[in-house]
């Protein structure tokens, strides 16, 4: 069966990817990404007392997710650290191995057309890295697994991104993230920071080729000042989720007022 492995330009940047993993760090590879592909990338906000939070904490990164680079971006955005954590869906894993031990699978395929906003990803995807399909009750109690996980690594110390919301730029908020903060124990010491990413679009799938960056548009990642859990926790996951939510909103609005 041909893989993704095996496809043109695909198979070379997941083999780069995995060669980079190994040889430096997840957040090094990222960035490899970007300047191989001569992305422009452009960071906002991130001033020190964030950056250190960033660093050196537990932390609980939200940001939207249009689309696909800005994965990439947000990632290589961030200053160096080993324990980054990023909760995928979880189709997503097997394809670059040395990565997989940073990933935390979702399953959502109880989710009503999980793929709309992405027709070649959703492609790829079912033909080149096909999965066993679960049913609604099997789903939802492996997710309550996965956020339990990313709990315990941000009680470790370590810091874990989640993409919270639709696809849309307003995009209703599902509430994994609310049980996730509920799971966390240190709430005074562990932080929340928002990321707000915008320029990506379908056409990123361009930047797999060298140099092709510089005729794509800037990739923007804004950065909010880090909140303390312990501020937004009020004892139920789903008003936390929507608390968290507004919050966001409201402060893309006043920092990207083009929106």
């Amino acid at each position: 069966m041909t893989t993704l492995s095996d496809l043109p330009l695909i198979g070379n940047f997941i083999r780069t990817i995995d060669q980079d993993i190994k040889e430096y760090s997840f957040i090094q590879a990222m960035r490899n990404v970007v300047k191989r592909s001569h992305t422009r990338l452009e960071i906002r906000g991130l001033r020190s007392g964030a950056r250190d939070i960033l660093q050196t904490k537990s932390a609980v990164v939200v940001a939207n997710h249009p689309n696909e680079a800005e994965v990439i971006a947000l990632i290589a955005s961030l200053p160096e650290r080993n324990d980054v954590y990023l909760i995928v869906n979880a189709r997503m894993l097997g394809i670059v191995k040395d990565l997989d031990r940073h990933l935390i699978p979702v399953y959502i395929e109880h989710h009503n057309n999980p793929y709309h906003h992405n027709e070649i990803l959703s492609y790829l995807l079912k033909t080149y890295h096909p999965k066993n399909i679960l049913t609604p009750e099997k789903e939802h109690e492996n997710n309550i697994k996965s956020i339990a996980r990313a709990a315990d690594l941000v009680n470790g110390g370590g810091l874990v991104i989640i993409f919270p919301g639709r696809r849309s730029v307003d995009g209703h908020w599902f509430p994994g993230v609310g049980h996730l903060v509920k799971n966390i124990i240190s709430r005074k010491r562990t932080y929340i920071v928002q990321v707000f990413s915008q320029g990506t679009s379908w056409m990123d799938y361009l930047r797999l080729i060298p140099f092709t960056g510089v005729f794509l548009p800037v990739i923007t990642m804004n950065f909010a000042q880090p909140l303390i859990v312990d501020d937004i926790w009020i004892h139920n996951p789903k008003k936390t989720t929507s608390i968290l939510e507004k919050i966001y909103h409201a402060w893309t609005k006043k920092v990207i007022p083009s929106r």
